[in-house]
């Protein structure tokens, strides 16, 4: 039995729409084992308005667009750093998973700052929010607008406090000293420590 010419036509047509549906749903479930997990550290910093409301807001714009948030520090009241003369800040950590590139990744917190009303006018000044990326997997990148790691994170005490609390064992790619952040925090806090023996022992004397 001969099939007529326009109904193989047909029935080919149909195969290679079919063939064409599988190959993009396969091409798809591929793409998917390929996505590769990064590990990314975050500081998150806000001291105008409700500070800790700022944080919660950022950590739930952080985790729907950027990727999946997998720890997060205490909350730090801190003094303001590079411009003095502005309100104490609130800092967080946080510990994110996610599979974008770091250059995806700070054009997502851009937005971000942007969404939560960020304007910047002053270097350093106030803002409503600030999210920097510490560290990315082990990379060490430098580009226009994108260091990592983080410049300024050994000079800032607050942040390598907040760093301790989820990641007290992390090795910094670029100094390569084992357990930095856990050195310098458990320095820095025993520094705090005498401090507030002396401030409380003038105060005794008084």
């Amino acid at each position: 039995m001969t099939v007529p010419r326009q109904e193989a036509k047909n029935i080919l047509k149909k195969l290679l729409i079919t063939v064409k549906l599988y190959a993009a749903k396969i091409k798809d479930i591929w793409c998917c084992f390929q996505l590769v997990m990064h590990i990314a550290y975050l500081l998150t910093g806000s001291n105008l308005g409700e500070r800790a409301h700022n944080l919660y807001t950022a950590r739930r714009l952080i985790n729907e667009q950027c990727g999946e948030l997998k720890g997060q520090s205490c909350l730090y009241e801190t003094e303001p750093w590079g411009l003095q003369e502005q309100n104490y800040f609130l800092n967080q950590a946080l510990k994110l998973h996610t599979t974008i590139t770091p250059q995806q990744l700070l054009k997502k917190i851009l937005n971000i700052e942007k969404q939560m009303g960020r304007i910047r006018q002053e270097k350093y000044g106030p803002r409503i929010i600030d999210i920097d990326i510490l560290f990315y997997d082990n990379i060490i990148l430098h580009e226009q607008g994108l260091s990592i790691p983080h410049p300024q994170l050994q000079n800032r005490r607050f942040a390598l406090q907040c760093m301790y609390d989820i990641t007290p064992g992390l090795v910094h790619p670029v100094s390569g000293m084992q357990r930095v952040i856990k050195i310098y925090v458990a320095s820095t806090l025993k520094l705090m420590e005498m401090q507030t023996v002396l401030q409380q022992a003038k105060k005794s004397e008084m």
